[in-house]
């Protein structure tokens, strides 16, 4: 039994001294794994999320779109991010914070190298090629059903341009005007039950109006954006340039993972290890479009800004004091 202590007593104060390093990891000047991956893999998944969010609305039932309601949205974030904390939280365990070239950085332990290597490719493939891939189908899709939908918005305005034309002459004697005037009426009253017609604004039971206002109303429950069209295009907009300034990274990094070993040891030439270090910075502005390509496209982004800016600047001045009655 002494033994089994002995033998455990250094892995337990190795343990400790992990946590106490990464217990000050926040504290360093390095740039710690910890925080740095959850980070690049919540940008892929939840861009991944949206596409799955328009593809509901385009494409699926009444019964599936019940999951593009506000209070499921916070909770597929919420799911999302707690996985990735828990799916990187290896890194607390396998990096500590030591001074490289004089730099307080993060690097992996010696002995977790050849675990981190391995693991280094199940990441790749799982937060960068897998997820753009998945994104690419859905821009596809997306993509053909807004056009589709907009050459039927240009035909509805065509037709009803077209029909009010029609209306708009002046109705001939015989059967043609009265066909005509009956094809109208029938147009904007609807039958009844009984064959009988009623006015525009007159009351009548399942009309088409009624349908449309409740499918109306259950689209504004369901769709977290009144604007349907611009989200969809401001979603593809943003899986693309995701896809364009991460690729580069990616292929260089999957070719280190993947490919042979260099004379050095190094999988990268030095002119592709200068390349990864610019495509390592081009990929930071994903984080920084968004704001501009939201506020561009999307109106009602604009007003929830503005709404916002103005709650603050009045909470930022002091509040008048009020006489009291007493006083008065």
């Amino acid at each position: 039994m002494s033994a089994g202590i002995g033998s455990s007593s250094v892995p337990g104060s190795h343990h400790l001294r992990i946590v106490k390093i990464g217990l000050t990891v926040g504290l360093s000047l390095g740039h710690p794994e910890v925080e740095l991956l959850p980070g690049r893999f919540l940008i892929v998944w939840y861009l991944l999320s949206a596409h799955f969010e328009r593809l509901l609305i385009h494409f699926g039932r009444p019964g599936t779109k019940r999951w593009c309601t506000v209070f499921r949205t916070k909770c597929i974030i919420l799911t999302v991010f707690i996985f990735s904390l828990v799916a990187f939280l290896h890194y607390v365990w396998s990096h500590v914070v030591t001074p490289f070239l004089g730099i307080m950085t993060c690097r992996p332990m010696t002995e977790s190298i050849p675990h981190m290597s391995r693991l280094r490719k199940v990441e790749l493939v799982l937060a960068l090629f897998l997820p753009m891939l998945i994104m690419l189908g859905m821009d596809v899709a997306l993509i053909y059903k807004v056009i589709t939908r907009t050459l039927e918005r240009r035909s509805r305005r065509t037709s009803s341009t077209s029909s009010t034309r029609l209306s708009l002459r002046p109705k001939g004697g015989g059967s043609g005007g009265g066909g005509s005037s009956h094809r109208s009426s029938a147009k904007y009253c609807p039958p009844l039950e009984n064959g009988q017609t009623t006015a525009f604004n007159g009351p009548r039971e399942n009309g088409p109006s009624e349908q449309e206002s409740e499918r109306v109303r259950a689209a504004r429950n369901l769709d977290l954006s009144s604007e349907k069209t611009s989200s969809t295009l401001v979603c593809i907009i943003a899986g693309v340039i995701f896809m364009a300034l991460t690729l580069p990274s990616a292929c260089l990094r999957a070719r280190a993972d993947f490919g042979p070993q260099t004379e050095g040891g190094f999988p990268l030439t030095p002119y592709e290890q200068q390349l990864m270090r610019v495509f390592e910075q081009v990929v930071l502005f994903n984080g920084v479009y968004k704001v501009f390509l939201y506020a561009s496209m999307l109106r009602n982004f604009r007003r929830a800004v503005i709404h916002m800016c103005k709650a603050c600047v009045r909470r930022s001045r002091p509040a008048r004091p009020r006489p009291s009655v007493t006083t008065v």
